[in-house]
């Protein structure tokens, strides 16, 4: 997915780079078990990441844009879970519990 050309159609210009930083903080969350890679994706360009990194970054979006646009509709993470390595699964599994969800990845 190709966060930026969703996040234009879906918000005003003034709001991109608030969607941008919220992204950031959840995508640094997911890889809190992979310090090594804070500094090589801080710029959010899916473009070098991994399959797994990949998924982060697209569900650092979605999580990000649910918020921004009050959606509490249930989500089920499974699907991208099966993508994600270990470290990832648990961070993503962490960072789930710090905004009281439940899903099962």
């Amino acid at each position: 997915m190709d966060y930026e050309s969703v996040a234009i159609k879906l918000f005003a210009p003034a709001q991109i780079n608030n969607i941008k930083y919220k992204m950031l903080h959840i995508f640094k969350a997911l890889l809190k078990h992979k310090l090594w890679k804070y500094e090589l994706h801080k710029d959010l360009d899916g473009s070098c990441l991994a399959m797994g990194e990949k998924v982060c970054l697209n569900l650092s979006f979605i999580i990000a844009a649910r918020q921004m646009l009050n959606i509490d509709d249930p989500i089920d993470y499974s699907i991208a879970g099966g993508f994600l390595d270990k470290e990832l699964k648990q961070g993503l599994t962490d960072y789930l519990i710090s905004i009281n969800v439940t899903a099962h990845i």
